[in-house]
């Protein structure tokens, strides 16, 4: 399953991707051809407990295993201002990211994952004084590793329910450890899937690589994701997730501490299947609004937004 509940990424601080949702139009769906027909909704919104490979609720079978390669390019943009005053600098960011994860089905309702990426990134500064600047960075991210078990299917209430714990261990002293729960409610029928998605991340303190102190702290999250399956062939992923950091402090040649607003990411994908239930890609576009970021009540990162492309290739064994 992708483990999209939203990776931290640093610009120039930590922050989390979050979205507003992709609103998809579903007028027009009911004459769409499905397996040469249209889709009967009445007969297609009836609780249906299939595995379906791309979407949010997947889980494996016991024995299966599921693998999903990813590659995304981002580009992100952040302007930093004296509050009531004048800009003092932009900032741009731009990666190719590459990620693979593995899923084990321990049983039909306990599965073990393992991911790991590795980013290819630049960084560049305009400032109002001073000469520009840029920095590149080539460098594997922390690794994860997570634990889902379903405590309900659907055949035995309304909704299943998924409760996954993961853990992201720092790979270098310059980095921080982090540990994440989530609750997923899932409602699944033959025609669409909706999931609600609650939970916190825990970002364990550290000291950078200027010998400064950065303090642990708490991102918060809440989100749905959704699944339409138009055709055997052809489906759309779309959703929103909204987190908030608590707020942080750093020490070291500078003191300062930051208090964030919320993020919102919105994100669709579409998604073909190549072999169904076995092969399939999907194309995801997201647009992360991220929360002005205020820094000791005198700077403010502001107009920080991010785009994000990727491709996803799902396999299941």
């Amino acid at each position: 399953m992708s483990f999209e509940s939203k990776n931290l990424r640093s610009f120039p601080r930590l922050t989390v991707r979050a979205t507003r949702v992709a609103a998809l139009a579903l007028l027009g769906l009911a004459g769409f051809p499905a397996t040469g027909h249209a889709i009967d909704l009445t007969a297609d919104l009836t609780p249906d407990t299939t595995r379906y490979l791309s979407d949010p609720s997947f889980l494996p079978l016991e024995g299966q295993i599921y693998s999903e390669t990813v590659y995304s390019h981002t580009d992100q943009h952040q302007v930093l201002e004296i509050i009531g005053g004048p800009t003092q600098a932009r900032f741009a960011a731009s990666g190719d990211h590459y990620s693979q994860t593995f899923d084990y089905g321990i049983s039909d309702r306990f599965s073990i994952l393992g991911s790991a990426t590795y980013s290819d990134t630049k960084n560049t500064a305009s400032f109002q004084f001073g000469p520009p600047s840029s920095e590149s960075t080539h460098e594997f991210e922390n690794p994860t590793f997570a634990a889902t078990y379903r405590a309900l299917e659907q055949i035995e209430s309304p909704v299943s329910l998924d409760v996954r714990a993961s853990y992201s261990p720092a790979t270098s002293n310059n980095l921080s450890q982090s540990g994440q729960v989530a609750l997923f409610v899932n409602r699944e029928t033959k025609f669409l899937t909706i999931q609600g998605e609650f939970g916190a991340t825990y970002i364990d303190s550290y000291t950078g690589n200027q010998a400064e102190d950065h303090n642990g702290y708490w991102n918060y999250f809440a989100g749905m994701r959704t699944q339409m399956r138009l055709t055997d062939s052809f489906a759309i992923n779309s959703g929103v997730i909204y987190s908030q950091n608590t707020d942080i402090s750093e020490r070291g040649f500078l003191t300062y501490h930051d208090k964030f607003d919320g993020n919102w990411s919105p994100y669709a994908a579409l998604v073909y299947s190549v072999v169904p239930n076995h092969v399939d890609v999907s194309f995801e576009y997201d647009r992360d609004f991220i929360g002005d970021d205020r820094r000791d009540g005198v700077l403010e990162f502001t107009g920080n937004h991010e785009n994000l492309y990727a491709i996803h290739l799902r396999l299941l064994f």
